[in-house]
């Protein structure tokens, strides 16, 4: 990749700055409202991190909720938690945020360049800085703020692996690459560590590689998956010291999954998740009959209820299908909608600027992975998350939220794709 130059170096110092100035907006919200968040999320992530702070039991709210959320955000937190006035610690975090999605810009734009020059670059990085989502993913103290340079320089280095390969045509011969394949695992292992939907990612990429078909792709999806399990492994361990069983990401795959499939869900998590505290009362009930019959109980509270919710979520669905279908396009509609609904975004300019920059990173988008169909097999990495988290919100809720990773991602293709109209109204002209 080419060293940044001066417009580059502008790009990123105003994503920076318009960050700040959004965290600032934001807070001073919060301050009106008399709170720290506005979001339940990033209390939760607050309190863990003081406890992670302060080396007590990573648990939040009790012994029960020992496995609530994945520990990589925070982990990041932890230090801000120190000041002496709590305020402070949260403006602080919420410019700390500011500063990774100015390096998720910067991988954005070394991504767009690495595939089609540095114009592409400077039209992606331009496209993510002013992008409204991506903006308030900085800022909102949520584990997109880690999450998003982290599957970002995961992907970059998946297709910088892959553009080595091709290089030197033969792609066993490439030791050096399959190195590139375990650090974007171990990339994406961490980004698991902050939002634990990305675990499933590696099914995406063995579609990529069958679309390839090329030598050695079996082996660099083994170092990948090295790399990630490698990252993956102590908190693998540490759940099971806590459970006696093998919990990938948290306990709280059973509480979504019953957030999105249950008697009179609307697609959005609109409950307050309320439900948990009576499957939890019941769940009480039945492990007192057990004890009162001399029954041994399964592992934790916790992972019983879990296991309760998740249950119960599927065979709702299994029970009814129609509903699951419908449920799914409404969930859809809520993430992928153009323009956002009032609850979601409550100022009608915000509303504008996200539906207008969504649209136009959705089709430049679009058109930089036709751009690149002479190596469709290694640009459609980039556009992969969109389908990935499309499906993956057809399940679980929807909201604008779940989609401001991937159309930041996505960001890479509208550059190339911005590059590519350009080049081709100069040639025309010629």
């Amino acid at each position: 990749m080419k060293r940044l130059d001066r417009w580059s170096w502008m790009i990123l110092l105003f994503a920076f700055l318009i960050r700040l100035a959004a965290a600032w907006q934001w807070q001073s919200v919060a301050d009106s409202e008399s709170a720290l968040f506005r979001f339940g999320d990033s209390d939760s992530y607050w309190v863990l991190a003081h406890r992670i702070a302060n080396m007590e039991n990573y648990e939040y709210g009790g012994e029960n909720s020992r496995i609530f959320r994945a520990p990589l955000y925070p982990i990041c937190l932890a230090p801000w938690t120190f000041f002496h006035d709590e305020r402070t610690g949260v403006i602080a975090a919420r410019c700390f945020g500011a500063l990774l999605g100015t390096l998720a810009i910067w991988i954005v734009y070394a991504s767009a360049s690495e595939i089609e020059g540095t114009e592409a670059g400077r039209w992606a990085a331009f496209l993510a800085a002013i992008y409204p989502g991506a903006i308030g993913m900085s800022v909102f103290v949520l584990s997109e703020a880690i999450f998003c340079p982290l599957i970002l320089g995961s992907l970059l280095l998946w297709y910088r692996g892959q553009k080595e390969n091709c290089s030197k045509m033969d792609s066993i011969s490439g030791t050096s690459s399959l190195g590139i394949f375990c650090a974007s695992g171990i990339a994406t292992g961490l980004a698991s560590l902050a939002r634990p939907s990305w675990i499933l990612w590696p099914g995406c990429l063995v579609v990529v590689l069958a679309f390839q078909r090329r030598r050695g792709a079996l082996r660099q999806f083994l170092f990948f998956l090295f790399g990630m399990t490698l990252m993956l492994i102590p908190w693998w361990g540490r759940n099971y010291w806590v459970t006696g069983k093998f919990v990938p990401t948290t306990l709280q795959v059973g509480a979504s999954l019953y957030d999105g499939w249950h008697a009179g869900a609307s697609g959005s998590s609109d409950e307050g998740m309320l439900f948990s505290e009576e499957f939890a009362s019941h769940q009480n009930v039945v492990d007192e009959e057990d004890r009162r019959l001399g029954k041994a109980l399964v592992s934790t509270m916790e992972y019983r209820l879990d296991r309760r919710l998740y249950s119960a979520a599927i065979s709702w669905a299994w029970e009814n299908p129609s509903d699951v279908v419908r449920l799914g396009l409404i969930k859809s509609m809520k993430t992928w909608s153009p323009w956002p609904t009032a609850g979601q975004v409550g100022n009608f300019w915000l509303r504008m600027a996200e539906s207008v920059v969504y649209i136009a990173v959705l089709g430049l988008g679009l058109f930089g992975l036709y751009s690149q169909r002479q190596q469709f097999s290694m640009a459609m990495v980039f556009a992969f998350p969109c389908l990935y988290y499309g499906a993956l919100h057809t399940i679980f809720v929807g909201s604008i939220r779940y989609r401001q990773p991937p159309i930041l991602v996505l960001c890479i293709l509208a550059g190339v794709g911005m590059s590519a109209i350009l080049r081709s109204r100069k040639l025309s002209s010629i």
